[in-house]
Order: C-alpha cells, then sequence, then structure tokens
C-alpha cells in the first residue's frame, strides 16, 4: 500500500549539514519582496501573506508563520493566511494548530476544496479517519476533479478494510 498523497507544495526537507547558512541565504533571496514592503510604508495582509508564502517555500518555516500572524492580526478574515499558517504549523509538528488554523479557514471561507482536503489529511495522520473521509467528501463536493481528495480518501477506505468503497 503507497502513501497519501500531499497537498503541500512546500519542501520542509533540511541538509543536514550547513542548515544554518542555507537559511541565511535563503532568507537574503527573500530580500527584495521584503524591501519592497518596507517601501511601500503601509503594508497590507496580503503584502504580509505574500512574503509569507515565500519565506515558506524557502523552509523558512518560523519566518514564514510570523508573516502569517501578521497578515492574521491585519485582516483577521484572511482565509489563506489561515490556512498557510495551518500548513506551516503542520511542518512544525503542531497538529492541534494545524486543525484550529484549518478549522477558521473553512469558516472564513467553507468553498475552498483545499481547506479540506489539506484538513482530511491531517485528521488521516493522526488517526482521525472518519473525519478525513468526511473533509475528503467535502473536498470533492466542492472540487470533483481534485485527485488528491479522491486518492486520499480511497487511501483512507483501504486503510480501514473497505477496499469496495475505495473505489467510489
Amino acid at each position: 500500500m503507497t502513501a497519501p498523497l500531499s497537498y503541500q507544495s512546500v519542501d520542509s526537507r533540511k541538509e543536514k549539514s550547513g542548515t544554518e547558512m542555507r537559511s541565511v541565504w535563503l532568507l537574503l533571496g527573500s530580500l527584495p519582496s521584503l524591501l519592497l514592503m518596507a517601501c511601500k510604508g503601509q503594508n497590507t495582509a496580503d503584502d504580509y501573506f505574500f512574503a509569507g508564502v515565500e519565506l515558506q517555500k524557502k523552509g523558512l518555516m518560523e519566518e514564514g508563520l510570523a508573516k502569517y500572524d501578521e497578515a492574521i492580526r491585519l485582516d483577521p478574515s484572511h482565509a489563506r493566511a489561515f490556512g498557510n499558517r495551518a500548513s506551516t504549523y503542520n511542518h512544525l509538528g503542531q497538529p492541534e494548530r494545524v486543525l484550529q488554523d484549518f478549522g477558521e479557514a473553512i469558516r472564513l471561507d467553507p468553498d475552498t476544496s483545499g481547506f479540506y482536503g489539506n484538513r482530511g489529511q491531517l485528521f488521516l495522520n493522526v488517526g482521525q479517519t472518519e473525519q478525513a473521509i468526511d473533509d475528503f467528501n467535502q473536498a470533492i463536493k466542492l472540487s470533483p476533479e481534485d485527485a488528491i481528495a479522491h486518492y486520499n480518501r480511497g487511501f483512507t477506505h483501504e486503510l480501514l478494510g473497505q477496499p469496495e468503497r475505495a473505489m467510489h
């Protein structure tokens, strides 16, 4: 049996040597977008959100988390910031915070299938298979072409010994 597929595009692997130097260079790579934010004067929640995305892509989870926190502080209805912060918490091994933030993202934007798919994946990872299936079903309802949600729902049914349901 294979593993469930991941929605997350951020690669959280770290090199065993030179990790600190790699972090410095990655942070410097983010400097242009961070400088643009600083030069504009007053930053918007979207400015912080996109800066967080860039930092997260580079594996700088703590730094990205700080940007998502600021985006949410400026706009408590920023569903994507909650969703990306949840993904960051997942990389940092904080499942309770992941569930909390995906729950808030879904409350704010119940029509985004990716929030359900990601939360379903976390439910699956912590053994809450029924909740996982519910979230995968909702992701599929919202986005019928979501192959990852279909696969993960089938994978979960297979784990539960329900191969006949895995195909539907």
